[in-house]
């Protein structure tokens, strides 16, 4: 089903981004005022930067407008044992998308997702002059941790960096443990019944979409990279600890492995939030089965998913 993007779409980086990432970052250096560079690297170290990022465990999530990049958000993995569960944050919006909620939302996706994959302390460095992204980030819950006096000296300017940083981990914070988070399901797990069987009650369930993907269900409901069309599911609050045990039932009961990505889903109302998605890697193909898709079908015509979208859940029927 065609559907035209809203707003931003929030997706991890892959290698064919480099040009486009290259593109933002020598945008948002040229400005001279938020990044430590203040011109792009070449494009060939950029492609190794973000291939070393993923082999030493961190990641790098893009905000595109359409095709085009404008801004990114990564997390680099400390790899030094006893230093593993730290991430260094760095991230860049381009200027006509400040002030919208876009960078809000990248930085919330990235959080997400390094709570997902273990990292449960994020640091980072920022220009103290720097007071919006100073604001975003105490809003987040990063807390203050040092200065840096006179750390750069440009253009006749002093400036010191503030470190921040966030702990993920409850044990380290006064505040009720694994309080839950947005994960949108599009699946069988839309399926209260499904869901209440494997002790899994979500806190909060609404109908949401998802654009830049495609369903494909062969055998189980997994989702494709699709630019234009759009998945529909819902948007559930969900603890980790039940996520964990959803997903080791799909592993161990259903056989498929999914993998958790950040994402950015808009509900019915309009809204967009920052969510994990979980999209198995690689599936070998078969067909569905008729009471598998029923799972799927029932829930979404209970919540009045579009006629079109119905159709496409049936064409996958054998």
């Amino acid at each position: 089903m065609d559907l035209p993007p809203s707003g931003i779409e929030i997706r991890e980086s892959t290698p064919e981004d480099a040009e486009g990432l290259h593109a933002a970052f020598a945008a948002v250096a040229g400005e001279r005022r938020f990044l430590a560079r203040v011109e792009a690297p070449p494009l060939e170290q950029v492609r190794a930067f973000a291939a070393s990022l993923r082999e030493r465990g961190g990641f790098r999530l893009v905000a595109l407008a359409g095709s085009r990049i404008v801004g990114w958000c990564d997390i680099s993995r400390d790899e030094r044992e006893g230093f593993r569960h730290s991430g260094s944050l760095g991230m860049g919006l381009l200027p006509a998308h400040r002030g919208q909620g876009h960078g809000r939302a990248l930085l919330e996706a990235t959080l997400a997702l390094a709570q997902a994959r273990g990292i449960s302390r994020v640091q980072l460095e920022v220009f103290e002059s720097n007071h919006v992204a100073i604001r975003l980030y105490e809003r987040l819950r990063f807390e203050h941790e040092g200065r840096k006096q006179h750390a750069r000296i440009l253009d006749g300017r002093s400036e010191n960096l503030v470190l921040m940083a966030r702990l993920g981990d409850a044990k380290h914070r006064a505040e009720p443990p694994d309080t839950g988070v947005l994960v949108f399901f599009y699946g069988s797990y839309m399926n209260r019944a499904v869901l209440a069987e494997i002790g899994v009650v979500p806190g909060s369930f609404e109908v949401a979409s998802l654009a830049g993907f495609d369903i494909r269900i062969a055998p189980r409901a997994n989702l494709v990279r699709a630019p234009g069309h759009a998945v529909f599911g819902v948007l559930a609050t969900a603890t980790h600890a039940e996520l964990e045990r959803l997903y080791a039932h799909a592993r161990n009961v259903l056989g498929e492995i999914y993998l958790p990505e950040a994402v950015l889903v808009e509900t019915r109302a309009g809204a967009q939030q920052p969510a994990l998605c979980y999209i198995a890697p690689r599936m070998a193909e078969a067909p569905a089965e008729s009471g598998y898709l029923d799972r799927i079908l029932a829930p979404a015509r209970e919540l009045g998913f579009p006629a079109g979208y119905l159709a496409r859940l049936e064409a996958f029927r054998p």
